[in-house]
């Protein structure tokens, strides 16, 4: 008795490692999983805050690691699955403090606070501060102005916010 056997050729799978991502980023297309052997057929992602179109959502998954999967199914109907985990840093929380309003040769120490340690500060326009990489500098600004201030983590991930100095004559 004879009988035909048909093998069929599994896919094989590669997900590149997907860099690190902070909390506050822009969702962003899934292109870092393939079929290497030219295995004709379709492949998807799935995991934690991954959306129907391959997007994954940092702001939705949160800070932490999260599987992210690729699933390949072929032409034949073979199915092979490969799994990467992504790494979301947490995005500073800070504010400026409140608008604050000073007589003309006067100074204010800003009020800003930050949630996080570690953080590098840039507080912009430097002119009128004491000095623009504290989180509380003094500012003595000769008019109004609006002071931007940046927050950035040991993994690069930034956070701004403004306040506005008020000089009254």
């Amino acid at each position: 008795v004879f009988q035909d056997v048909f093998i069929r050729q599994s896919p094989a799978l590669l997900f590149d490692a997907v860099p690190p991502v902070c909390s506050n980023a822009s969702s962003f297309s899934l292109t870092h999983a393939r079929e290497v052997l030219g295995v004709p057929g379709s492949g998807r992602y799935a995991g934690t805050a991954v959306d129907a179109a391959g997007f994954f959502q940092p702001s939705v998954a949160g800070s932490g690691k999260h599987s992210v999967y690729y699933i390949f199914t072929s032409a034949q109907g073979c199915v092979d699955t490969i799994a990467q985990t992504v790494v979301v840093a947490p995005a500073p929380r800070i504010s400026a403090g409140p608008d604050q309003t000073i007589l003309s040769g006067g100074k204010v120490v800003l009020q800003a606070t930050a949630s996080s340690s570690g953080l590098q500060y840039q507080w912009l326009p430097a002119a009128g501060l004491s000095n623009n990489q504290l989180l509380n500098p003094a500012a003595a600004p000769a008019a109004q102005v609006t002071y931007r201030l940046t927050a950035t983590s040991a993994e690069g991930c930034m956070a701004t916010d403004e306040v506005m100095v008020r000089v009254v004559p």
